[in-house]
């Protein structure tokens, strides 16, 4: 078998005097953190942004920002506008079904069992939305 040699990793230290004149350099608009990087040879542009956030006399707050696509938010506003237009129809027709019970006082009567159950549990639905 074939032994395996130890991977050598470089790991970059950086002094506090670079990390603060790099952040002072960024700040005041002389360079942006990927010049900075490339000027003074940081490996990672990432690490420039950590410095000003750490460093920086701006304090940076975060803002979330929702990104959807046009389609998707459209999608969602006709969903609401069916979900709005549902919910007013069953109103009506709980309305008109209360009309229609004064007029008809005996209407369980009338009905069928199975057509009895089913009324009773459209009208169990209807007081929900009381």
């Amino acid at each position: 078998m074939k032994k395996e040699r130890p991977v050598r990793v470089r790991i970059m230290r950086y002094s506090e005097v670079l990390k603060r004149k790099v952040v002072e350099e960024v700040e005041s608009g002389a360079m942006t953190p990927k010049e900075a990087a490339r000027h003074y040879g940081i490996v990672s542009r990432r690490s420039v942004d950590k410095w000003v956030w750490l460093y920086g006399k701006k304090k940076y707050q975060s803002e979330i920002v929702r990104v959807t696509m046009k389609s998707e938010h459209e999608k969602i506003e006709e969903l609401k506008a069916a979900l709005g237009e549902e919910l007013l129809r069953r109103r009506v027709y709980a309305k008109q079904l209360e009309i229609y019970e004064e007029y008809v006082p005996d209407l369980k009567k009338k009905l069928g069992t199975k057509r009895l159950k089913a009324f009773e549990k459209n009208q169990e639905k209807i007081d929900q939305f009381r």
